[in-house]
This record gives C-alpha cells, sequence and structure tokens, in this order.
C-alpha cells in the first residue's frame, strides 16, 4: 500500500474517534461538571495519539517496516553484486574507478580495493587506454556501448579480453558524473575465434592454392564459400560471387546448362559431368564439375541435405598431354612397324640403287636415258630419306652426314622440283655465287626437306603461283665465333594459314588436308630433321597472302678435301680371285650383291642364313678374306659374334639398317640402301684394313 494510502486509512478511525469524544465530551458537560467533560476529551486524544503512533499500524511501525525492507534490498543487491561473474564497475568523469564488484579478483587478479584510485584506462594493453577513454567520452555522452571489445592487463601481466557494455551515470538532478557498466570476460572466447579464423586462413590458404574451382552452395542455391580459383576464373573478386545466388554468381547460361545437375545434388546424388568453359585469359577450356552433397542429420534420426561441395577442374591440360600421349604411342607403334619392314623396304631400294648404277656404267653420258636414270635416282633417294626417318621413329636409323655446299645443292633442286610441280607454278631459286654455304648434313634428308616444303607450296597454290627458294647466311646470335648461320628459305603465294592453324603445323598427325589425302607427317619430319641436325625452322602465314618457312642450320667451315665417293665409279678391281663369304637373307638382293661382288673380281660364296654361316666359317674358315653379312640388325650382330667364337678372325662388312650392336674391331658397318659400288669399296677398305693389321701397320 501507499503512503498516503496508509495515512487515510489511520485518519478515519481517528476521526471517528475524535468525533465521538467531542460528542460524548458535550453530552457529559451538559450533564456534568467541565472538568469530567476534559477529562474524557483527554482521554480521546490519548486514543487518537495511541492508534495513529503506535498501533501496528501506525506511522512508526510503518517506517521500521520500510527501512527493514530496504535494508534486505540492499543486502540482496550488493550480494547479486559481489557475486556475479561479471565485472560490475563505476569511474567518475576522469575514469578513476569509484566501485568495481568482487569480479576483478578473477579479471584482473586484484583485489577490488586496488582498483580504487587507479584509472580502468590504466589496465589497457599499452598502458594508455585510448580506446577505453573513447568508449568512457561516448558512454557520458549517452550513446550506446554495448559490446565493446577491450584488451586489458591483469596483475601478473597476463591479458584478457573484455566485453564492455558502459552507460552514463548520473547524480539525483541528472546530471552526468560518470559512467557505469559491466564487462565480461571473453578471452577463451577470442582465443576460440582467432583459432577459428587462423585454422579457416589455413583452409582457405590450401583451397585457393589448388588448381581447382572449389565452392560450397547451401540448400537454396546461394555460394557460401568460393576459392581465389574461381575469382581469377570469373574475372572478379570473390566477394562479389560470395552470398550471390548461383545465377548471380556464375551467369544464367551456365546455371541453365547445369539446373538438372544441381536439383541432382540438392536431393543428395553424387554428379559428376564434363562440359565446356571460357576462360578470360585462356579461352576455352574442357572442365570436369563434381558436386558432392553434404547431408546434415536430424534429431530424429533422419538427414537432409544443407547443399553441395563443387569442385571443378580444369583438364584440358591433361586431355593435351592424353592425346600427345596416344600421338607417342602411335608414333612408337609406327617405330616398330617401320623396325619391322626396314629390312626387305632398304633391300628393295639397295636392289634399285645397284641398278641403276649398273646402268650408269652401261649407258654413255650423252645417252637420252641417262636423264631418265638421274631423275630415278633422285626419287629413290628421296624414298630413302624417308625409310631413314621412318627407322628414326624407331630409334635405328642414322645420318650419312658430309659437307655439303647448300646453295649447290639448291640450284641442282630446282631442276627436280620443276618435274614434281606443275606448269602453273613458277620457281624461282636463289643462291650466293660468290660463295659456298657449307653445312654438314645428310645432303638427302635437306633434299626431302627442300622437296616436303614445295609440294606444300604446291597444295597452297591449285590454282598456281610463284614458289621461291632462298639460300642466305646469317651470323649467329648465339655463337658469334661461329661461322654463323646457313638460311634456307621457302616461299609461295598460295591461301596462307590462320593462326590457330599456324600454331600447330609442326604436330604428328596434324593436318588440314581432306582424309585421305594427308597424313600430317610431312612438316613432323621436316622439323624433326632440321633439330637433328642442329638447326630450327620457323614459319610465317597471313591467310591470303602466302606462306614463309625459313630453315636455319650451322655453318661449317670449308672441307679440306672431300671424302664424297662417286656413285658411278667403282675404282680398280680386286688384283686377285679373293673369296668372300656372303650371307644374305633376301635372295634378290644377295645375287645382285654377289653378281657385282663377282665383276669386281671376288670368288662370293653364298649362305642365306646365320646357322647356314657358321657352318660355312668353321668349314671353310681358312680360304675366306672377308665376309659380308646382310641378315637384318640383330641378327647380323649376332652372327658376327658367333663367328668369332668359331675362331674366325676374317674381317667382315656388316650390312644394316640402323645402327648395329656389335662392337667388333675387325667390322665394318655398311647402312642400306647403298650402290653397289659402296658395297665394293666397303670389301676392299676391309680386307686391306685386315691385312694392316695382320702386319702389325696402323689402319
Amino acid at each position: 500500500m501507499q503512503p498516503l494510502g496508509r495515512t487515510r486509512a489511520l485518519l478515519i478511525p481517528g476521526l471517528i474517534v475524535i468525533t465521538v469524544t467531542v460528542v460524548m465530551s458535550h453530552v457529559v458537560s451538559q450533564s456534568m461538571s467541565p472538568q469530567v467533560g476534559l477529562g474524557v476529551v483527554g482521554t480521546g486524544l490519548v486514543c487518537l495519539v495511541w492508534i495513529v503512533m503506535v498501533s501496528p499500524g501506525g506511522l512508526l511501525a510503518r517506517e521500521r517496516r520500510a527501512m527493514a525492507a530496504l535494508s534486505a534490498s540492499e543486502r540482496r543487491y550488493r550480494t547479486l553484486v559481489q557475486t556475479a561473474q561479471d565485472l560490475i564497475w563505476s569511474v567518475d568523469a576522469s575514469g578513476e574507478w569509484t566501485f568495481v564488484n568482487d569480479a576483478a579478483r578473477a579479471i584482473y587478479g586484484m583485489d577490488p580495493s586496488e582498483l580504487l584510485g587507479t584509472t580502468l584506462m590504466e589496465r589497457a594493453e599499452d598502458g594508455k587506454g585510448d580506446g577505453d577513454a573513447k568508449m568512457l567520452i561516448r558512454a557520458m555522452r549517452g550513446e550506446p556501448c554495448l559490446g565493446q571489445v577491450r584488451r586489458h592487463r591483469r596483475a601478473d601481466g597476463s591479458l584478457v579480453d573484455l566485453s564492455f557494455n558502459a552507460a552514463a551515470l548520473r547524480d539525483a538532478e541528472g546530471r552526468v558524473i560518470g559512467a557505469t557498466g559491466t564487462a565480461s570476460d571473453i578471452t577463451d572466447r577470442m582465443r576460440t575465434e582467432r583459432e577459428l579464423e587462423r585454422s579457416e586462413a589455413q583452409l582457405r590458404l590450401v583451397t585457393d592454392a589448388l588448381p581447382v574451382l572449389i565452392s560450397y552452395v547451401d540448400a537454396s542455391g546461394v555460394v557460401r564459400f568460393a576459392n581465389r580459383q574461381h575469382a581469377e576464373w570469373l574475372g572478379r573478386p570473390v566477394s562479389t560471387i560470395i552470398g550471390k545466388s548461383l545465377q548471380e554468381a556464375l551467369g544464367a547460361e551456365i546455371t541453365s546448362e547445369s539446373e538438372a545437375h544441381v536439383r541432382a545434388a540438392l536431393r543428395g546424388e553424387d554428379v559428376s559431368f564434363t562440359r565446356k568453359a571460357e576462360h578470360p585469359t585462356l579461352g576455352q577450356r574442357s572442365v570436369r564439375v563434381d558436386l558432392e552433397p553434404h547431408a546434415m542429420s536430424q534429431a530424429w534420426g533422419e538427414s537432409s541435405v544443407a547443399g553441395f561441395v563443387a569442385l571443378v577442374t580444369d583438364e584440358t591440360d591433361r586431355l593435351r598431354l592424353e592425346s600427345e600421349l596416344r600421338h607417342a604411342q602411335m608414333m612408337e607403334a609406327v617405330g616398330q612397324l617401320a623396325s619391322g619392314i626396314a629390312h626387305d623396304f632398304n633391300n628393295l631400294l639397295t636392289a634399285m640403287f645397284s641398278q641403276i648404277g649398273v646402268a650408269r656404267i652401261r649407258l654413255d653420258r650423252g645417252h637420252p636415258a641417262r636423264e631418265v636414270i638421274d631423275e630415278l635416282d633422285l626419287t629413290a633417294q628421296q624414298a630413302r630419306g624417308v625409310a631413314r626417318f621412318l627407322l628414326s621413329l624407331g630409334h635405328k636409323g642414322t645420318a650419312e652426314r658430309t659437307h655439303v655446299d647448300l646453295g649447290s645443292l639448291v640450284r641442282q633442286a630446282g631442276h627436280m622440283l620443276r618435274r614434281v610441280l606443275p606448269a602453273s607454278i613458277s620457281i624461282q631459286t636463289h643462291a650466293p655465287d660468290s660463295e659456298h654455304v657449307w653445312v654438314y648434313a645428310d645432303s638427302i634428308q635437306i633434299q626431302q626437306t627442300l622437296l616436303n616444303l614445295a609440294l606444300n607450296a604446291r597444295d597452297a597454290m591449285p590454282g598456281g603461283g610463284t614458289l621461291a627458294v632462298n639460300v642466305s647466311t646469317a651470323p649467329d646470335p648465339v655463337h658469334p665465333e661461329s661461322p654463323g648461320l646457313a638460311v634456307l628459305s621457302v616461299t609461295d603465294t598460295g591461301h596462307g594459314m590462320p593462326p590457330e592453324v599456324l600454331a600447330r603445323i609442326f604436330e604428328p598427325f596434324f593436318t588440314t588436308k581432306p582424309k585421305g589425302r594427308g597424313t600430317g607427317l610431312g612438316l613432323a619430319i621436316i622439323r624433326a630433321i632440321v633439330e637433328d641436325h642442329g638447326g630450327a625452322i620457323s614459319a610465317r602465314s597471313v591467310p591470303g597472302a602466302g606462306a614463309e618457312f625459313v630453315v636455319r642450320l650451322p655453318r661449317v667451315r670449308p672441307p679440306q678435301e672431300s671424302t664424297l665417293p662417286r656413285p658411278e665409279s667403282q675404282g680398280a678391281k680386286s688384283e686377285s680371285r679373293q673369296t668372300l663369304l656372303l650371307a644374305a637373307s633376301g635372295r634378290h638382293v644377295r645375287e645382285i650383291m654377289a653378281s657385282a661382288l663377282g665383276a669386281d673380281g671376288y670368288q662370293v660364296l653364298q649362305c642365306s642364313s646365320a646357322d647356314e654361316l657358321t657352318k660355312r666359317v668353321r668349314g671353310e674358315s681358312s680360304r675366306v678374306q672377308a665376309i659380308v653379312i646382310d641378315l637384318g640388325p640383330v641378327p647380323g650382330a649376332s652372327a658376327v659374334d658367333e663367328i668369332r667364337r668359331a675362331g674366325c678372325l676374317a674381317p667382315v662388312v656388316l650390312i644394316a639398317d640402323g645402327e648395329p650392336t656389335t662392337s667388333d674391331p675387325h667390322t665394318l658397318v655398311l647402312h642400306k640402301p647403298f650402290a653397289v659400288a659402296s658395297l665394293c669399296l666397303a670389301v676392299r677398305e676391309t680386307i686391306t684394313r685386315g691385312t694392316n693389321d695382320q702386319n702389325g701397320a696402323t689402319p
């Protein structure tokens, strides 16, 4: 009950008592003496005083009860304040503590009395507390100050993170006299948050370093996480992706293509698919997309899909490497196939060269057929170059390099090119007349390079045009002390090539020709030949303006003397009927070689296998001056080892399609294909070397 109500409750009975007393005193005064009336009135007043002041409902009793209640409330308040885990504090206008509760012991490691008389700012980490001062100023201005995180120093020097709530402290007249509030110890929470931030930073570092686009999409289709690869791919910051819908983040076109896959992932299905995507700098790429649902367990044991993790992998390079691997495997298969047929193919070429040599011997230089023989020889030489390249794919080919005058070779090739190019194409050749342009090269392979470039130019000029072949010299920028570079350029006026074709023209099996009209190996062969010679090849082209191929080879100094044998010259015949043992598996080639060696003055004993050779060696080794073996590279080398084990020391001419594996010092290797003149020269050289060895002379 309010005090006014209590006073009214006491006055009513008091007024009744006074009224009754006055009435009684008047009645008594009329019937009795005045003294008696005064007594009655006094008694009434005494009763009134007792009722108002002394009775249980009187003013004194009420005051005692109010004081007792106030004291109990204050005790409860102090107990609540002192037992609170949060710091409850007050400061004056200067920031000096005026009150702190017992929580100061746990938070600061200090007795509350030790804080009184010091300022809140003194407890700041840096000892200055500029941030604390600003907080108090804001609070005393009446501004809201909730959750202000401050770092203070404990009595032992350790740090504590506090969350302050502050408000203005006012006196009875409403004047601001300081600030008051609470502070919670959030050190553990801040440590956890920092560890979480560190963990998230490490996770971000890992995900940003991965060459994969990683994102998380919630069940509503909003992107909640995206790594740096997304930003690099989309060309904008990650902040513009997170919090956006898939359509906003990736675009309507991409999301419409992937809509069915997204729905499947949100149903809890693992999804994987591939698609084409446009990279801002790399162009169109092939990507693989994996969507992995993220399920959350419910309280009743069921689970629901909260979202999915999207992994986007750029597989363009992997697919390219797989394609290159397939090409490499194909090239290896071609090499194995070439190695398998090389023996028979080179036998045919050897027969061709032998017959060409015989024809040249029998025909006078002015004979009309000599021109045909020369063209046939050039064609066979080109076939020889192709065979060498195919053998090189199987790592069994060998180049026959000598000093070659590149200018002379180009001048001679002009006649050959006229034979293979249509009349609608004009041929222009130019080479220095005043100097030789020497290179150390396989002339057959250089001719093959020139022919292949000319044939490519022919295909680029179906309606005719001009083919220009030029030889020049240039300094070597890498080795300025060297003789420089020999430059062979082949230029056409054809339709040219776009940049995307120009970038791939030297790739094996790449061709723009219709199916069945090109293998894509021509320019790959040329590049392999040029690089094998220590040179480089480049190409320039503009659509509609023709193309230019430039071959740069290292120049060499002129040879002291020519060591090239003349294919037409067989030299002097053997002076005596020396006996040779010829082992060749191919009957036709064996008969040609036997005929040529017989015509050169040798007696030739023939056999067709390694076993037969071994038997003949064991029975007739004493009468054999030399042995010629043409059984293939592996059987031939094995046959050499076998006859040495049989005790035969006769010199050997080993005919090989590629590099043989024998290291016998008394064996001379003759590479296929060859002319019969080369065979006769090799046999004579072998016999001479064997004789010198027997006499102790230096070969």
